[in-house]
């Protein structure tokens, strides 16, 4: 919180010295991002419980794994193309 009350005492000494928009918009935007910065950080000092969720593990099943080969003499591709010599 100590940062909060140093910029809203830049926030009034801007103000003070008429300083132009751009400069009050900045200040004004770090002030509220301050703010919600320690609403956050407030919120966020409760205690938190954590549950696990419980497991049985009394029967794992294993999958079937079936391999079928892609033809019959076990190629890809068709191999009897004669080639003229």
């Amino acid at each position: 919180m100590e940062r909060v009350g140093t910029l809203i005492n830049k926030l009034k000494e801007q103000f003070d010295q008429q300083a132009d928009a751009a400069n009050l918009s900045i200040t004004a935007q770090l002030l509220l991002a301050e703010l919600q910065f320690n609403n956050n950080a407030e919120s966020l000092q409760g205690k938190v419980s954590v549950m696990m969720p419980s497991i049985q593990m009394n029967h794992i099943e294993t999958p079937e794994i079936k391999a079928t080969p892609p033809s019959s003499l076990g190629w890809l591709f068709d191999t009897s193309i004669e080639i003229p010599t």
